[in-house]
């Protein structure tokens, strides 16, 4: 996992693993929690493009069928608010006002 690390953009290729839903649950699920613990562990080390890509990405999954997704999901969006701020939360407040309500 270490050499998974240098990788700039390996967690973009998380993040979309984590949002594509012909997946199997498990590989998404793990996906999405090696993407958390990237976020919480070297937040400082990521670069600002991937950081964005991921911010962006991560909401696609709010609205995911799977609980276990779904959670996974406010974890990963939780994390990062530790590490950005209530800015984050504004942001993603803005863009669920442009989309269609969640049923």
């Amino acid at each position: 996992m270490k050499h998974f690390r240098k990788v700039p953009d390996f967690n973009n290729y998380l993040v979309i693993i984590f949002e594509r839903q012909d997946l199997p649950e498990e590989i998404r699920f793990q996906a999405g929690i090696l993407l958390k613990n990237n976020v919480l562990r070297h937040f400082k080390s990521i670069p600002e493009d991937v950081t964005q890509f991921v911010k962006q990405h991560i909401v696609n999954l709010v609205g995911d069928p799977s609980a276990l997704l779904r959670r996974t999901c406010a974890s990963v969006i939780t994390t990062i608010v530790s590490r950005v701020g209530i800015i984050y939360i504004i942001f993603i407040s803005i863009l669920n006002q442009s989309r269609s309500p969640i049923i």
